[in-house]
Order: structure tokens, then sequence, then C-alpha cells
């Protein structure tokens, strides 16, 4: 066994030393070259494990096993060691030309360190950086990955990452992006993505939490996610169908199209020839929409509708609502402090939405005095069905208060209105908004309009 207490790499020397068992050290190791290359092993290869500090201003190559061997390079990095790349500093994992086979790169559960301008190229299927127990890995350089990377600890990346379709990640852990990722492999796992940079899916597939204050683009590949949380704004581009299964507080800048299970969103801005499906009920601060939204109940702050809108369900305006294009709605309308500007279509199968009453047969008053009295008696007066007369419809208090409408459509389905009550109800509510066009639809009869 191999103890090195103190090893000095200098820029004269070219290393290139054959190792046949693991060598360990609890020393520091130096490379203070910038143009010598340091191998962690060679034809027979092995593997180096730290408990002191490995500092790197050179250039080190790690491979795997040959396809008849068995060993690897790599360096473990225990829980009291570390390792640093400086920013002169490279790392090439990469396959020989015999073809490797076996994994080579890190395992850390310790610290594993690069500085900014430092550069790790991870070119091998078979290279990674697994970071696990209580390891700690903080990437200030930039990381190319066609391998692998494991964490199930905590993985930060100031520096840019750029991983292939072949690179692959696997999160049970905490993995921070606070700068540019260009991402085109595989990334899953149960732990969370906290993305306060930029992300750019090309490719590949992405399945994994997501929170952060930065931005998700999704340009291509499949996405979804359990999980969209904190100011994260995800934008998902053309001819992209992403799926959401929950979200807390994010953003969405819709291109194409996607689904949320539940939750609420801080805003969302759903482009024309767009769609959302919200498959429960939903809330939202701000929702600016020029395509199609489908939804259930729908709770929303702020809504600028040029789009379409189907509601399956009641919606609650808690803030300003202006409506230029079609609200359709089967549910109870409610304001909450909100306002409903509309110079579009609004459908609704729920004639209260609309109108206190619809019109009807009234009972009329009918004074009377009893037979065979024997003095003076005062009248008495009451309600009959014996002679009934006909109230006019009436629109409703709720909407008279909270409503304006300055142009477009109004269309209740489900109910059977007379010409009369029809006509009433038209003349009731342009007596209480200005200008406006009413559709009657009955059951028993075609559509007819009236202005």
């Amino acid at each position: 066994m191999l103890i090195i207490p103190s090893l000095l790499l200098s820029s004269s020397v070219a290393i290139s030393t054959e190792y046949s068992s693991e060598q360990k050290f609890t020393g520091y190791i130096l490379n203070t070259g910038q143009t010598d290359e340091f191998f962690v092993g060679t034809s027979q290869r092995g593997r180096w494990e730290t408990h002191g500090t490995m500092i790197m201003h050179g250039t080190m190559l790690m491979s795997g096993s040959n396809p008849s061997g068995g060993s690897t390079d790599d360096i473990l990095i225990h829980s009291d060691g570390a390792y640093q790349l400086m920013s002169d500093g490279i790392v090439n994992a990469k396959q020989s030309n015999s073809g490797d086979i076996a994994e080579h790169g890190f395992e850390n559960q310790g610290t594993l360190y690069s500085a900014t301008g430092s550069v790790m190229n991870f070119l091998s299927p078979y290279s990674k950086i697994k970071n696990y127990g209580n390891g700690y890995t903080e990437l200030n350089g930039t990381l190319n990955l066609s391998g692998h990377i494991d964490n199930s600890s905590n993985f930060v990346m100031n520096g840019a990452l750029s991983v292939t379709s072949d690179g692959r990640i696997m999160n049970a852990g905490s993995f921070a992006n606070n700068s540019t990722v260009d991402f085109a492999g595989t990334w899953s796992g149960t732990g969370t993505l906290t993305n306060n940079g930029t992300f750019n899916q090309n490719g590949g597939s992405f399945n994994h939490k997501i929170a952060g204050n930065g931005r998700y683009v999704y340009a291509g590949g499949s996405f979804s996610t359990p999980s969209l949380t904190n100011n994260l704004t995800l934008q998902i581009n053309s001819g992209l169908s992403a799926s959401i299964a929950s979200a807390s507080g994010a953003n969405v800048e819709n291109y194409g199209s996607f689904t949320l299970g539940g939750g609420f969103l801080h805003s969302l801005d759903n482009k024309a020839n767009s769609t959302v499906w919200f498959n429960n009920s939903s809330k939202a601060t701000s929702i600016n929409n020029a395509g199609i939204i489908h939804t259930g109940n729908l709770e929303v702050s702020s809504l600028t509708n040029s789009g379409s809108i189907n509601a399956n369900g009641s919606i609650s305006f808690k803030g300003t609502a202006n409506n230029s294009g079609i609200l359709n709605t089967t549910g109870i309308w409610s304001f909450a402090g909100g306002k409903l500007n509309n110079n579009g279509t609004i459908e609704t199968d729920r004639a209260s939405n609309i109108f206190e009453s619809l019109g009807a047969q009234g009972r009329t008053p009918l004074s009377t005095i009893s037979l065979q009295v024997t003095g003076p008696e005062e009248t008495k007066t009451a309600l009959t069905d014996l002679f009934r007369h006909y109230v006019p419809g009436s629109v409703a208090q709720n909407l008279i208060d909270h409503a304006k409408f300055t142009g477009g459509k109004v269309i209740v389905t489900g109910v059977n209105l007379t010409q009369t009550q029809a006509d009433d109800l038209m003349e009731a509510f342009k007596s209480k908004f200005v200008v406006f066009e009413f559709y009657r639809l009955s059951s028993f009869s075609s559509s007819w309009r009236t202005k």
C-alpha cells in the first residue's frame, strides 16, 4: 500500500506513471504544470483515493478499462478530502483507442471544485461524476458532458454546462444551475433542479421537479415535471407539448401546448395558436390569452382575453377582466372585488349570471270585504293566483355592479323564452349597458339575434 503524504507535480516533469493497485494518500498533491499531462493511470490503471487535497493546474486524463480488462481510472474523494481544478486546469475523461467499457471519473463524498476558466470534458459515455453521501460539488468552470452525473447530495453549477444526447443526469438530491445549461440528454430523478440561470432544452428527455427564479426554455425533445415552483419562467416553444402535474407560483410563456394538473400560476402568457388544458380547479394571478384555454373552475386576478376560454366550471374574477375574444362558461360567475369589461363574446348556460329574472307571471293584489257584516269593515288586500299579470325580466344586480359592455355579444343557452320575454330582456339589458348584441338560444327553437 502506497501512502503519499505530499506530492508536487512541477511543469518540468512529464508524468506518465503506471499503477497496478489503488493509490491512497492523506497529504497534498499539487500539479503546477500548464502543459504537462497527468495520468491517473495508464496501461494498468488504478484508483486514487484522497483524504487530503489535490490541486490541478495542468491536464488530467481519465480512461476506462479495455474490453479485456476490468480496471478503471477514477478518483475517490473521501469526506475529508478535496479536489480543486484551478482556472488553467483541464480534465479529459475519454475512451482510449482500444475502446473503454468501465466507468471512469470522480466519486465524491468530500469536495469537488473547479475554478472559473477551467474545463471538464467528460466525452466518454462511461465517464461519470458521482456525488453522494455528504459530497459537495461546485463547478465554476465549463463542463461538457456526454457521460453521466449521479447526484444524491449537493451539486452546484456556476459555470456553463453542455449535455449532449448521450449525456445523462440522475438527480436524487439538490442540483442548482446559476449559469447556462444547453441540454439534449436525459434528466430524471426524485430530487429538485433549482434553476436560477437559463436552461435550454434542445432535445432529449426531461422529467424532474423544477424550482428557482430563472428561465427554462423547452425547445425540443420531451418535457414533463411533477412540480413547477417559485418564480421560475417556463417557455414552451411552438409545436411542443409539455405536462405539468402541479404548479405553485411559476410563470408559463406558451407558444405550444401544455397540461396543468392543478395548483396556481403567477402568470400565464398563452400566445396565438397555442393551447392550455387546466385539468382541475386552477388559480392564476395574471392570464394573457390569445390562444385557447380549456379549464374547470378558474380563479384569476387579472385577465386579458383575445382568444378563447372554455370554462367547464365557475369563474371567480378577483381583479380586472378584459374580454375581446370568446368567454364560454358553464358555471357561476363571482366577482370578489373584480370587474368584467366585455367587447367580445360571452356565452353562459347560467341565465342567473346575466339576469335576476327572465320574466314571469306575477300574482295580482285583490281587495276584499266580508259578506253579511253588521258594521263597518276595512278592506283587506291579498295576492292571488286568480288574476295573474306579466312581470318583465331584469338584469342581475351583481352584473350591473361589476360589468361593463362596450360591444360584442351575450349568448345565454339552455333557456326557453317567449318573444315577449326576449324583447323585454333585451330592453332591460340595453337600459343598463349602452352597446351590445344579445343572442338567445332556446332549447326548442333555433338561434336568433336582436339589436
